[in-house]
């Protein structure tokens, strides 16, 4: 999560808990897909029935621009890249992470929240590109675009070679 120009993580079973404020304070939630799997699993799980929040979710967004796919396909598309120690990690290699931390590999949680939060980061770039795309699009007179291009800092260290191992386990389930 962004929050406030923060970065924060939430783990199920740690403190998944702590973002129902966040989220009872937020007015516009930004996600790629979350209507689809986020916020339906966070409203059933924290009853947030009574929650008035706005969901953008770019997935929508951008392929009424033209671009379809997954996240990490739309970023390509777009030129958006990841720091080279996460490139070619997946959604299926998420799920592999937190096995192996479920199984005691404590390190995989912190590399999951990095690519995780990576995922945000990527976000908020594709909500700007998005925003100055449908700008042109519309030719409202006044308005400016926003830069898209912008650092982040994302303050996780990790041992990451247990990446190595998850993308050539996820080579060969293929």
């Amino acid at each position: 999560t962004l929050y406030q120009g923060r970065f924060r993580s939430f783990v199920n079973g740690i403190n998944l808990q702590e973002v129902v404020p966040l989220l009872e304070e937020s007015r516009l939630i930004v996600t790629y897909n979350g209507d689809q799997f986020d916020i339906p699993f966070l409203e059933k799980a924290f009853s947030m029935d009574n929650m008035s929040y706005v969901s953008l979710d770019l997935r929508w967004i951008l392929k009424r621009l033209g671009y379809s796919g997954g996240l990490k396909s739309i970023e390509e598309q777009l030129d958006i890249e990841r720091p080279d120690y996460l490139k070619g990690v997946s959604g299926h290699s998420a799920v592999m992470l937190w096995e192996k931390y479920k199984s005691k590999k404590l390190n995989a949680l912190n590399i999951l929240r990095r690519y995780c939060l990576e995922d945000v980061k990527n976000l908020i770039i594709l909500l700007h590109i998005a925003y100055n795309k449908l700008l042109i699009e519309s030719e409202y007179p006044g308005m400016q675009p926003l830069p898209e291009r912008f650092k982040w800092a994302i303050n996780i260290d990790c041992d990451y070679s247990l990446i190595d191992e998850i993308k050539k386990k996820s080579r060969k389930n293929k």
